[in-house]
């Protein structure tokens, strides 16, 4: 297309917003996984060195919620613009059938 036309595939973009959405899920579950194995371990582990632990944990889950949170709005625009090129497909098709 080197006019400077460009062309939205919309099936790509509805599996991009899936595979986005299945990527958050998935990260999410492991997450929570991860904190459950952590909070046993620190049934029995006291002292500075778990304290550090833990604290490094927990930085490493506010990581992981901002970059969820990041997926997840790239995942809302996608789906946004989706809609949008849907929209405008199904106008230009009522208007020359």
């Amino acid at each position: 297309m080197s006019d400077g036309a460009f062309r939205v595939d919309l099936s790509e973009v509805e599996q991009f917003v899936n595979d986005l959405r299945a990527f958050v899920s998935r990260a999410q579950d492991q997450v929570d996984a991860l904190n459950k194995d952590i909070d046993r371990l620190h049934i029995t582990w006291r002292g500075e060195a778990a304290q550090a632990h833990r604290d490094a944990h927990q930085r490493w889950v506010e990581g992981m919620g901002h970059l969820r949170d990041g997926i997840s709005d790239i995942a809302r625009s996608a789906d946004h613009s989706h809609r949008a090129y849907t929209g405008v497909q199904e106008l230009h098709q009522k208007m020359w059938p």
